[in-house]
């Protein structure tokens, strides 16, 4: 496949993208708004100095368990929603078949729609996220009145690789069962 066939899937890829966006923009944003979730939540847990912290302990296990629940509540989500997404646009993938498109085809354009609406999520939703902590992080010291060292403001590139490599991790998922479902 030479260059004009990768530029030729692309510009499907966002055509579609951009026709079905009566489907996709509520599923992009709601995979932002969970992707913000999970990075405030993880970043909050890890900014808790235990041992500073009265309860510091129990504080940081239960933000990790609120990073499982959301986790898991993101994988069904976004299967779920890419479930509907696929059935729904069965008969426009079928057309792409009966005019001439082979399975392998389809799913390169399935591949860079999932990979262009992952790339949008991750940036948007990290960008929020990073917002939304930091506002949580303030709102929690106001409330309790803490110092800063007991609870940091800083920005977690930790919470950063966990959120991208988890979420990346589901997206290259939600495209495999969707070349499965193709297919």
């Amino acid at each position: 496949m030479g260059k004009r066939g990768v530029g030729f899937y692309w510009k499907l890829a966002f055509t579609n993208l951009k026709g079905n966006r009566r489907v996709y923009l509520p599923y992009l944003l709601s995979s932002v708004g969970i992707i913000m979730m999970f990075y405030s939540i993880n970043a909050l847990g890890q900014g808790i100095d235990q041992g500073a912290l009265y309860g510091g302990t129990t504080v940081a296990s239960m933000m990790g368990l609120g990073v499982f629940v959301i986790g898991l509540f993101a994988v069904l989500f976004l299967f779920y929603t890419n479930s509907f997404i696929i059935k729904r646009r069965k008969k426009e993938l079928g057309l792409y078949n009966i005019l001439g498109m082979e399975k392998r085809h389809i799913a390169h354009i399935l591949f860079r729609e999932t990979l262009l609406t992952a790339v949008c999520s991750l940036a948007l939703g990290l960008g929020l996220g990073l917002l939304a902590s930091q506002g949580l992080s303030a709102l929690t010291l106001s409330m309790f009145s803490l110092r800063v060292d007991a609870f940091g403001l800083a920005f977690s590139p930790r919470a950063v690789v966990r959120t991208a490599g988890y979420f990346g991790l589901i997206f290259l998922l939600v495209m495999v069962f969707s070349s499965l479902q193709v297919s």
